[in-house]
């Protein structure tokens, strides 16, 4: 199965350059994809298969996953059964702003 190209001008809010939402399994068509941003998930409910890079992954409710911009990757039900997790889907632009204001914070709190 070909992989399909997953834009960060489509899948990302543009003036933020991240994007957050709440997917349940049987709701969301799932397909191999890749992307030019990155992913951070959390599994909140149920079990499900990710893979990653032809490498396949079981995961569990409390589960924390981040995916590089370029990984190939797919989530797929175990047997059927219903999986819901959080999607945190951020530009690298995202992190240096994220890293910056961080550093503001800690000077002001610190002086």
């Amino acid at each position: 199965m070909e992989a399909a190209f997953y834009s960060r001008d489509i899948y990302t809010d543009l003036p933020t350059q991240c994007q957050y939402r709440y997917v349940r399994s049987d709701t969301e068509p799932f397909r191999l994809h890749y992307h030019d941003y990155y992913e951070i998930f959390l599994v909140t409910k149920g079990r499900c298969s990710h893979t990653v890079n032809d490498t396949e992954y079981f995961l569990e409710e409390g589960q924390l996953v981040f995916i590089r911009d370029r990984d190939a990757h797919l989530y797929r039900s175990i047997n059927g059964e219903y999986f819901e997790f959080i999607n945190l889907a951020f530009c690298f632009i995202w992190l240096i702003r994220m890293g910056q204001s961080m550093m503001t914070i800690l000077i002001r709190t610190l002086c």
